[in-house]
């Protein structure tokens, strides 16, 4: 198992390359279009679940009005503006083990993503959708609440949840746009699905009912 030292360590090496790939793409004319994020002298503007956070490339730092970006967060935007591009989301939504590696990931993914969300919100759908409303998402006709939800402006989540009964326990997934892939990798979609699930579950009335 990595110990928290290595994994931070891992965690720093890559953040310090992604702004290396950084330096080198955000003066192209079309950084804004391909990422569809706004940039103003030096800062670009980023929504990320429903919050701007904003990057400087020349001081090496993602920072919110509540000060400077935790280190995952940091590295899930650069990724981002690394890998978004001119494709557009396509509405065609995808399981998590349709994305590339994702019957590798899956576990990880039911662990930290699926499950903490149906703990919290399987049994109370109201809830949801006034939790995702706070952060922008768009309430959705399929099963007994569902909701769309940017994590960055091109790389819209779909979640989908069920009630249970007495003889079935509460359900829920959560589905990606065809194009995921093609912005992040699997490994990364599971880091920024868990990060919402904690949004959803700290915007949340009632927050003490059932923790993620």
């Amino acid at each position: 198992m990595v110990n928290l030292a290595t994994k931070l360590k891992t965690e720093l090496e890559a953040t310090r390359i992604a702004w290396e790939k950084l330096a080198k793409l955000v003066g192209r004319e079309d950084f804004e279009e391909r990422t569809w994020t706004k940039r103003e002298k030096n800062i670009i503007m980023v929504p990320f679940i429903g919050e701007k956070y904003f990057v400087d490339p020349v001081k090496r730092e993602v920072s919110t009005s509540g000060g400077v970006a935790p280190e995952h967060h940091t590295l899930l935007i650069l990724h981002y503006l690394l890998g978004a591009t001119h494709q557009t989301p396509t509405n065609n939504l995808i399981s998590f083990t349709q994305l590339r590696g994702g019957n590798i990931y899956y576990e990880a993914f039911k662990k930290r993503v699926i499950q903490p969300l149906v703990n919290r919100f399987g049994n109370h759908p109201k809830e949801f959708i006034e939790a995702a409303e706070k952060i922008g998402g768009k309430p959705l006709d399929k099963g007994d609440a569902s909701a769309t939800i940017k994590i960055f402006p091109k790389l819209p989540l779909t979640v989908i949840l069920w009630r249970g009964d007495d003889e079935i326990p509460p359900g829920g997934n959560m589905l990606f746009d065809e194009t995921a892939g093609l912005i992040m990798e699997t490994e990364d979609l599971v880091v920024a699905s868990s990060v919402l699930v904690a949004k959803l579950c700290s915007v949340a009335n009632n927050p003490g009912k059932k923790s993620c």
